[in-house]
């Protein structure tokens, strides 16, 4: 058969098995790149009210169980402010790692300004 005999949906069918078979496969033989254990320094939660509101007892009680997980220290800070929106954006403009955390809770987003 000629490619000019098959259907076009026959053509992209065979092609898509090629691409399967042969191609996909083929990234498969590289070796993975080593990563070094998550987290690899201490990791902060961000509480956005004041120490000893209830949500900063919830987060301190997730940073020890973190820690016990992790093996590295975990940090609880309080930023408070504007409703929790000053916590918030401390975490948002932090470093994409991973390393900082918020602790909230769900009303305080939803009521936050756009």
């Amino acid at each position: 058969m000629t490619s000019d005999t098959l259907p076009a949906i026959a053509r992209f069918v065979y092609g898509l098995a090629l691409w399967l078979c042969v191609v996909f496969p083929a990234g498969a033989l590289h070796p993975a790149a080593a990563q070094s254990p998550y987290p690899d320094k201490p990791v902060r939660i961000i509480n956005p009210f004041p120490a000893g509101s209830p949500v900063d007892y919830v987060g301190r009680l997730i940073a020890n169980k973190l820690e016990l997980a992790f093996g590295q220290p975990v940090v609880v800070e309080s930023r408070s402010g504007a409703g929790g929106t000053v916590g918030a954006n401390a975490v948002a403009k932090s470093a994409g790692d991973g390393c900082t955390l918020l602790v909230t809770s769900p009303s305080t987003l939803a009521s936050a300004p756009a």
